[in-house]
């Protein structure tokens, strides 16, 4: 989130030694940049302004791997990526909710109907050829898991590869107690039986969903159900 500063330009200069390492000139080899498991590439500015400044002729077999929570890819910033449009690989966009007050919870601060809008737009560039592979993710956790099936019939709508779950995992943001409190998948948790009765819904068998690591879950669901 840094624009200016000390810390801004250290790692805008880190940022500028990578990229002139690799492509410091225009080549026709075959290579894939992902933006990024760390951050979102438009919440970033110098993520962003790389990705503005990107022409796509100089690489002809570049991929670009986008991964974002979609609240900042509106159609102005697609207009703004046009020099790599045919550049763009995958489309991975991570909701973690199927409703407004869900996502109040889980989107931290994100704008729900602009977020609906966003995925519109980008179902729609997925059915024009653009993108060779998109997905939902979904993080499973105490305060979304009922929203599970909800997530499945709202994504289904749009022009997706996937649709993805895994389980939520603590990268420093909160304590251990209170982390232990997100996970539902545990049998010690209070409404474990609950999370099991969501991982019966017949949702979970339609094609394109994957589990991810909360397979093993669903499997002792509806062995128990």
């Amino acid at each position: 989130m840094l624009t200016s500063g000390t810390d801004y330009e250290e790692k805008l200069a880190i940022h500028n030694q990578v990229v002139d390492a690799f492509m410091g000139e225009p080549t026709d080899r075959h290579f894939t940049i992902n933006v990024t498991g760390s951050g979102d590439p438009f919440g970033s500015k110098i993520y962003r302004e790389f990705l503005f400044g990107l022409n796509g002729k100089d690489f002809p077999n570049l991929h670009v791997n986008l991964q974002t929570n979609g609240v900042m890819f509106t159609e102005k910033n697609w207009d703004k990526l046009h020099k790599i449009h045919l550049s763009l690989n995958s489309l991975i966009i991570s909701l973690d909710a199927a409703n407004a007050e869900t996502y109040a919870i889980t989107g931290r601060g994100g704008d729900w109907d602009l977020l609906q809008e966003n995925l519109a737009f980008l179902s729609e560039r997925k059915k024009e050829g653009y993108f060779n592979f998109f997905r939902l993710d979904f993080v499973v956790q105490v305060d979304n898991f009922t929203d599970m099936p909800a997530f499945v019939e709202l994504a289904s709508k749009l022009c997706l590869n996937e649709i993805y779950f895994s389980m939520v995992t603590n990268w420093g943001t909160w304590p251990k107690e209170i982390y232990e409190t997100k996970c539902i998948w545990k049998e010690s948790h209070p409404r474990f039986q609950e999370f099991l009765a969501v991982l019966r819904h017949p949702a979970f068998d339609l094609p394109g969903v994957d589990l991810g690591n909360v397979t093993h879950y669903r499997e002792i669901a509806l062995k128990a159900g």
